[in-house]
């Protein structure tokens, strides 16, 4: 298993791999699958199947370029959306609107990983039962959150979920995880699916009371669009550097309170009320880095909406690795080459 520092490693030598080994295959032609433009599209693919990576320092699990900045405000929407459970189209499509074209009823996304992980079937929350048997038997191996369940084998989906699953292993006092891709798309989705799922680890690890160990990647087809080498190459040839969003406490009560404060922002935002987004700035300052952070993000995403401000009183906040993100995909946004 090739083994990395950080995330923006990891995507580079997949990248690379890619690029180098990877076998030409057609298009999917199942009309409700992406892959094939929903059926409107040839979309021929570079793929390697049965690929891993191992990222030694999961704190490290945003990428920062040039040339494809990430979506910082999405990142976290998606996170705080996954540990609400949530399978909301509206409260999503508030940080990322193209989240529509895979819903197949205009209100929810039934691929959601957090109405899986938390809320399985309104009364199992796999990731709470996970974390107390770790508490209680810290060599437990029955520790696997399925997201993947065989109704998706016969369902007709805009949403197969591409995440089928998950592993937690408690040893030497810190939590190992390993993800489980049916299907990576490694360009473009690969820094967000490796964010939410690295921040996870991190958050599970400080409700357990652990350090944080490797994080450990499979895919069962790692691929890229053949549309897409040129864009790849171009990323390739540009800096990749790691960030850190920041350590939680783990307490139910900071998470809670990230959740709150999340869903009052979104809520005043989409009334458009500046005023009160700016009262929030204090609230917005409390707590561990990831509660800190996790709030300002939201925050500077809904002020600059409504201001587009890019030098926001909740931006000027974050540490200025953060702050640069915003602004590269602001800007990029502005030219429409953000993803």
């Amino acid at each position: 298993m090739n083994s990395h520092p950080d995330l923006a490693a990891a995507y580079r030598h997949g990248l690379l791999d890619l690029l180098q080994d990877g076998h030409p295959v057609p298009s999917v032609r199942e009309p409700t699958s992406p892959a094939s433009g929903f059926g409107c599209a040839d979309r021929p693919s570079i793929e390697m199947i049965g690929y891993s990576f191992e990222v030694t320092n999961p704190f490290a699990c945003l990428v920062d370029s040039d040339a494809r900045p990430l979506r910082l405000p999405y990142c976290v929407g998606s996170f705080l959306w996954t540990l609400a459970g949530s399978n909301d189209l509206e409260r999503l499509q508030s940080y990322h609107p193209e989240a529509r074209n895979f819903s197949d009823d205009g209100i929810s996304l039934s691929g959601a990983f957090g109405k899986r992980l938390f809320r399985y079937r309104d009364e199992i929350d796999q990731i709470d039962a996970i974390v107390e048997r770790l508490r209680v038997d810290t060599s437990s191996r029955r520790t696997f959150a399925a997201i993947c369940d065989a109704g998706d084998n016969v369902q007709r989906s805009r949403e197969y979920p591409c995440c089928i699953g998950l592993q937690y292993f408690l040893r030497d006092g810190r939590l190992h995880s390993i993800t489980y891709m049916r299907a990576q798309h490694a360009l473009l989705i690969l820094p967000y699916d490796a964010f939410l799922f690295m921040m996870l680890q991190c958050v599970m690890a400080a409700r357990v009371g652990a350090a944080v160990g490797t994080y450990r990647h499979i895919c069962g087809t790692f691929h890229i669009y053949q549309k897409e080498r040129e864009f790849a190459e171009r990323v390739l040839g540009n800096p990749l550097r790691s960030i850190e969003f920041g350590r939680a406490d783990g307490s139910e009560l900071e998470l809670a309170e990230v959740l709150e404060f999340e869903e009052r922002a979104r809520s005043v935002g989409r009334a458009r009320d500046v005023r009160s987004l700016l009262d929030m700035l204090q609230a917005g300052e409390g707590g561990s880095e990831f509660a800190r952070h996790s709030k300002l993000v939201v925050l500077g995403h809904w002020l600059h909406s409504l201001t587009e401000d890019q030098n926001n009183a909740a931006l000027e906040r974050l540490p200025v690795p953060l702050q640069m993100m915003m602004r590269r995909h602001w800007q990029a946004a502005s030219k429409s080459t953000a993803f």
